[in-house]
């Protein structure tokens, strides 16, 4: 009997652990994950530009179109901002400040009730009612008010209502969750004010979908700093470049074996002799030298006062190889000495030969050609291949048009970052609600013509861009376009290329002297500062972008003058002994990308060991220091007095290369 009742015991006291441990360990557990599938209602501002004449009417009625999707789809309400481009960024930028004013009251409000809890922390139910009361401003939800749209009643598919009790926060006037963004100005502007959100985890996370729909080029290029602040519109990039070789002509002189190894101009040596040989009324290129020359190489010719690059023929430069890796990531655009460059020589001494034979020209009209040259998209080698053979001599390269100038972004103030990126998401995703964003209601702004494409209707007051409304692949096609537009803009945008130089400005990577100067007459230093590291300033060396312009200048001019082929031959020949880097100190420092410097002392003098030889052997950057002086008010034995203080203002003259190939690096696009 004992014993029966001890196993008893055992049993129940086994039991009651099982179910403490329940309560205890797979409680919390489903708490957990319910939290996690909570799905609370949010309200959302997107700010969007429309196009004149839009009637705002009709544009309501559609954003409350969009807005029955999202909340169906994520139970998020969409209030759509329509505005006209000429108001839409007063407007916007007048919120971004207001959102910003007051987060800034909020963080300050919230320091100075840190700062009285600290004063009163020894009244603690006093900070404990605080805390609860705090808790329950923060978890109690706004009410909404009573508008029209709640006595409609809705049905289901069997005639029962549906009655939706969801309650969506109201929001302010000038509420920012997603905005449109046009041009890289106003990107780099709203990053730099903090005013957009990194959307980098979301791409990762819920929202990687996207990397389906809008290609790498552009969500590759579109980082700031390595990080993403925006989504491009998924719009056609760039334009190819096509050599027309004449069809009828190439396969009469029996070339049309070789055509597959054709690659550029400069391959059509022999067809080309051949035709100015035999074709007296045929023009051999219809095109001139100089715009082959941009096609064998990208010439850094900087000028010394605007630090722009011109393009212009330079000594300096990089002779391409292939031209389907003229790509940003792919290549580095190095500063060689092109003259001692082989491949640059020999297409350059190719060029020139065609030049001295006559073969460059402008066609006469109803003048036929055997080489050409035209730009066009992907769909344009069709309308050439039963007369041409269609060379791609450059690919689409994505350029500051093409990724920044139709964007769409958080804001750096929204209410809910993953809802706002669902939204973004489905614009460039589904197909329904990116055509009801662009073209409005069916059957009301625009109805479907039978091969698909898009028939404003007469009453129609709804105006939209399609490149800034979201992805235009997945749109319909607007009436009068070609059916397969959207087959061929995929086929461009998995070839284009990202330019190498987007987003590189020489003005841009170096430091404002003028700012550098300001701070140093403002700044009052502590005797134990380090003053040379204070102020510094950077600057492109002129003089080295002086003597290179003038040298390109001297030796094309020297190019151009020769008369035939031999003659060039012999000149580059000696051209390549004088720019030699072991001959010419500034040709060789034009090659140089490291950044090493001297280090100064305190008097501004180059520091040297124990034997007077510098600590640094070698430098690659010129620098001047120079001693200012200014005058302050100190404490001079307990009197105010105004008296001169020395610092030094130091000047490094860096090498285009050296500042291109840091921007390489700090912003990731170095080639792996």
């Amino acid at each position: 009997m004992n014993r029966r009742l001890l196993s008893l015991l055992l049993c129940l006291a086994m039991l009651v652990s099982a179910c403490a441990l329940c309560f205890t360990g797979c409680a919390p557990a489903e708490e957990e994950e319910e939290e996690e599938e909570v799905d609370l209602a949010t309200t959302l501002v997107m700010w969007c530009v429309t196009e004149e004449g839009t009637d705002d009417e009709q544009a309501q009625a559609v954003a409350k179109a969009m807005s029955e999707k999202t909340q169906s789809e994520f139970k998020t309400k969409l209030i759509v901002k329509y505005m006209t481009m000429e108001e839409y960024y007063e407007n916007l930028e007048a919120a971004m400040e207001q959102l910003e004013a007051d987060k800034i009251a909020k963080e300050e409000a919230e320091k100075k009730a840190k700062e009285e809890a600290k004063k009163n922390k020894n009244n603690k139910d006093k900070d404990k009612k605080d805390e609860e009361e705090k808790k329950e401003e923060k978890e109690e939800k706004p009410k909404k008010d009573k508008t029209e749209d709640d006595d409609e009643i809705k049905y289901d598919a069997d005639g029962n209502p549906i009655i939706d009790t969801t309650v969506y926060p109201e929001v302010s006037d000038y509420q920012v969750d997603i905005l449109y963004l046009s041009g890289y100005d106003k990107y780099s502007e709203y990053i730099a004010k903090e005013w957009l959100t990194k959307l980098d985890q979301q791409l990762s996370g819920e929202s990687k979908q996207i990397a389906n729909y809008v290609p790498g080029a552009l969500l590759n290029a579109v980082k700031y700093n390595g990080s993403t602040y925006a989504i491009p519109n998924n719009n056609v990039i760039g334009e190819y470049t096509y050599m027309l070789i004449d069809r009828e002509l190439y396969d009469k002189y029996y070339y049309t074996a070789e055509a597959e190894d054709v690659h550029s101009v400069v391959d059509l040596a022999s067809f080309l002799e051949d035709v100015a040989k035999y074709e007296d009324d045929i023009l051999p290129i219809n095109g001139d030298v100089n715009y082959c020359m941009g096609l064998i190489a990208n010439y850094w010719d900087v000028d010394p006062e605007t630090m722009k690059v011109t393009g212009d023929f330079s000594v300096m430069g990089y002779a391409y190889k292939d031209t389907d890796k003229i790509n940003r990531g792919n290549i580095v655009l190095r500063f060689d000495s092109l003259l001692t460059d082989p491949t640059y020589r020999n297409a350059l001494t190719n060029l020139m030969d065609f030049q001295f034979l006559g073969y460059f020209g402008t066609a006469a009209e109803g003048q036929k050609s055997a080489v050409s040259f035209v730009k066009g998209d992907a769909a344009s080698a069709t309308e050439y291949e039963d007369d041409y053979y269609v060379v791609v001599v450059d690919y689409p390269r994505a350029a500051d048009e093409d990724i920044y100038a139709n964007m769409f972004a958080v804001s750096a103030f929204t209410s809910d970052v993953k809802k706002s990126m669902q939204v973004v998401t489905y614009m460039n995703t589904d197909a329904a609600f990116r055509n009801l964003f662009q073209y409005g209601i069916d059957g009301i702004n625009y109805t479907l013509n039978d091969d698909g494409t898009v028939h404003t209707t007469r009453t129609n007051g709804y105006h939209m861009d399609l490149a800034k409304t979201g992805n235009e692949f997945i749109a319909h096609v607007p009436a009068g376009t070609n059916l397969k537009v959207w087959e061929y803009a995929k086929q461009q945008n998995r070839e284009a290329l990202v330019n190498p130089l987007l987003g590189f400005d020489f003005a841009f990577e170096l430091n404002d002297d003028s700012e550098i100067l300001a701070k140093a007459e403002d700044d009052v230093l502590e005797e134990d500062e380090e003053l040379l590291d204070e102020y510094v300033i950077e600057t492109l060396d002129k003089e080295l972008l002086t003597y290179i312009s003038e040298l390109s200048d001297s030796v094309w001019a020297r190019i151009q003058a020769c008369e035939n082929t031999e003659e060039l031959e012999t000149l580059l020949d000696q051209l390549a002994l004088e720019l030699a880097i072991a001959s010419d100190e500034n040709v060789k420092r034009s090659t140089v990308y490291e950044i090493t410097e001297a280090e100064y002392d305190l008097e501004g003098k180059v520091k040297v060991d124990d034997k007077g030889n510098p600590t640094v052997e070698n430098p690659t950057v010129k620098i001047d220091c120079k001693v200012k002086l200014r005058k302050v008010m100190k404490d001079v034995d307990g009197i105010e007095e105004e008296v001169e203080e020395f610092y030094f203002v130091k000047t490094k003259h860096l090498t285009p290369f050296q500042v291109y190939y840091r921007w390489l690096s700090d912003y990731g696009f170095m080639p792996k």
